[in-house]
């Protein structure tokens, strides 16, 4: 009875394996064939692989359910880039055992990859991940894998609108092309090209529809023989910085360089320094639209995969600082490369193979916070990405127009393939901020002699800086600035009264025409006797008020801390501080508004500590108009806060 028993079990689970698997290890077969078998691996190890499939193909007709045969061929066919025919045998040796070997569908979902069907490959590598969790080889590759099939699946049924263009042969010939930059003013558009071994940086000149002339090199840097690499220029077009490899100047392999325009040519190149570059590899640098930070990209120890993206920015002192990992919001496990920061100074775009894309490298962007930290990294999808070898992007200053390199005008197989500029109109949702630049000259007020002073510009709204740099030795600077947001500049230099101005919110302005000031500062002297008015009013344009109130707002924060500042570092100086209204309304209530307004102003300063003795207050109601005020504009201009030193101790 229990011998009945027991073949009743096996028969029961012999019959439930068989309607589970229907495939047969060829270790079962008899003597010779097992024989057979091991002798078509000569055929594979000697690259006979159309006598070796014959065989195995053999072997499978005396047996359709030996599952390695199949094995076997799938995997030649894999080696052979015959991947349609790889597919039908490891989807027939599933067929036959799904539990035969589980490292299956994960090449099922590689090869079907390579055919481009990429929701059966996420699937397939997503069943290969549920039943391997321990597989630690593997299964890095294989969720990186599954991801960026997934996302290829829904970035095809989701494409951007986007027509990509190669530029013309102006710029693009049968040598290799990339690293397109513009310089800020959109006149100038710059790159390397490499013939050879040899690479040059070469600049052409675009007009207004970005239609390019006078394509030349810069023959200055390009006079010796080492390679350069990837170009960034400074936003005054003046400093020119660059990667270049093996110079007796260099630290390691690639290192940053720099050269000055100059009496009408550019300057031997200098190196970065070891605050920045590296005695491994540093290249691909592009600079912030204020000159002071740079970034670029490094394969120095301490990253967080192959190559990382840093940052530098000027101290003080005006040198550059050591340089900073962006952190792993931006960098990968993978490669994290040719970096570009907008002149927006919050968006940056990049190209990397450690986040989730469609090739081997994908074009992504990151938003700066208003904390400072960098935002989800988000992929600028297809057709900008595709399987082909995308990088080095960069943008117009207006958002609207990008410029990248690909070698995606090219079949497989061209033997003419190489990298050429294209460029496409940006979505919106994947623009940076619109911007601007502000071409600035400062001045002393009474000899007019040029200032080298700090600019600063603050969102009023977070009270967060987003550009702290200095005029040059000729009193002048270009930056640029987003046109989305309200901000306050601020100018000042030690031994004067700063200079403040209100940059609000641009709604339609034409970028490409800068915005062109020019600032006199008032020195501030000592003298003897007590001075009446001592100096002349200074427009407070960052201080605002609840409209009809003497209410200040938490925008006019900024502008007291600077106020307040001045009067820690002049300790001797004393200020009057006027409140003016426009003619709206009578004049003895503008006379009262304007004298609250001030008040509170100098209340404010108390509260941070400066001695009320120090302070006197006035209005002067609609009294002393500076502007018409039969027009918005002019009653905005007339409503002002201004302060005057008044004595000095």
């Amino acid at each position: 009875m229990w011998r009945s028993y027991c073949i009743l079990v096996f028969s029961f689970f012999a019959v439930c394996n068989l309607v589970l698997s229907q495939g047969i290890s060829i270790k079962d077969a008899s003597k010779k064939t097992i024989k057979k078998y091991k002798s078509i691996e000569g055929h594979v190890s000697a690259k006979k692989y159309d006598k070796a499939l014959k065989e195995y193909q053999k072997l499978t007709e005396q047996n359709l359910n030996w599952i390695e045969p199949y094995l076997k061929r799938g995997s030649i066919y894999f080696d052979q880039e015959k991947y349609a025919d790889a597919e039908t045998e490891f989807l027939k040796v599933r067929e036959l055992d799904p539990r035969f070997d589980s490292k299956v569908d994960f090449m099922i979902g590689l090869i079907q990859i390579k055919l481009e069907k990429y929701e059966e490959a996420s699937h397939n590598l997503q069943a290969y991940i549920d039943q391997n969790p321990k597989d630690r080889r593997r299964l890095k590759r294989a969720k990186k894998l599954q991801q960026n099939a997934a996302f290829t699946a829904n970035a095809l049924k989701n494409p951007r609108q986007f027509k990509i263009d190669p530029l013309d042969t102006v710029f693009n010939s049968s040598a290799l092309e990339y690293c397109p930059i513009l310089s800020i003013d959109q006149s100038k558009l710059i790159f390397s090209r490499r013939i050879g071994s040899s690479e040059f940086i070469m600049v052409c000149d675009l007009d207004s529809n970005k239609v390019a002339s006078n394509c030349h090199e810069l023959r200055s840097v390009n006079l010796d023989n080492y390679e350069k690499g990837s170009i960034s220029i400074s936003p005054d077009g003046k400093v020119l910085y660059f990667a270049s490899k093996s110079r007796s100047e260099s630290f390691g392999s690639y290192d940053l360089f720099y050269s000055v325009y100059k009496n009408e040519e550019w300057s031997r190149p200098h190196n970065l320094g070891l605050r920045i570059n590296d005695p491994t590899w540093d290249s691909q640098p592009s600079m912030s639209g204020d000159g002071q930070k740079i970034y670029f990209s490094s394969k120095r120890p301490g990253g967080y995969g192959g190559s990382d993206i840093y940052v530098s920015e000027r101290g003080e002192d005006r040198r550059w600082k050591a340089a900073v990992n962006l952190g792993p919001e931006i960098n990968t496990a993978g490669h994290d490369e040719s970096p570009f920061i907008h002149p927006d100074h919050q968006t940056l775009y990049f190209r990397s193979n450690g986040h989730p894309g469609m090739g081997n490298y994908d074009l992504f962007l990151s938003r700066k916070n208003e904390d400072g930290t960098w935002g989800n990294v988000e992929n600028l999808g297809y057709p900008v990405n595709t399987e082909a070898d995308d990088g080095a992007l960069s943008i117009s200053l207006d958002g609207e127009k990008a410029y990248f390199t690909s070698d995606r005008m090219y079949k497989r197989d061209d033997p003419n393939k190489n990298l050429d500029i294209l460029s496409f109109d940006l979505d919106p949702e994947i623009r940076p901020y619109p911007s601007t630049f502000i071409q600035l000259q400062v001045s002393d007020m009474e000899s007019e002699e040029p200032l080298i002073t700090r600019v600063e510009v603050v969102d009023n709204d977070n009270r967060k800086s987003l550009i702290n740099t200095f005029t040059n030795k000729d009193g002048t600077t270009l930056f640029s600035v987003p046109t989305h947001r309200n901000f306050a500049m601020h100018i000042s230099k030690s031994g004067y009264t700063f200079h403040s101005t209100h940059l609000p919110k641009i709604e339609g302005y034409d970028a490409l025409q800068p915005y062109r000031m020019e600032v006199k500062l008032q020195r501030i002297t000592a003298v003897e006797e007590k001075v009446e008015i001592a100096a002349t009013p200074v427009i407070l344009e960052n201080i605002f008020f609840e409209t009809g109130s003497a209410t200040l707002l938490k925008q006019s924060s900024v502008e007291i801390d600077k106020l307040h500042q001045l009067l820690t570092d002049q300790p001797s100086i004393s200020i009057l501080i006027t409140g003016h209204t426009d003619d709206v309304g009578s004049d003895q209530d503008n006379l009262i508004l304007s004298n609250d307004r001030a008040n509170a102003v100098l209340d404010a300063l108390v509260s941070k500590g400066v001695a009320k003795e120090r302070l006197r207050a006035e209005g002067k109601g609609e009294s002393e108009p500076i502007a018409d005020n039969t027009t918005e504009v002019g009653r905005k201009k007339n409503r002002r806060t201004t302060f005057q030193i008044v004595e000095n101790k």
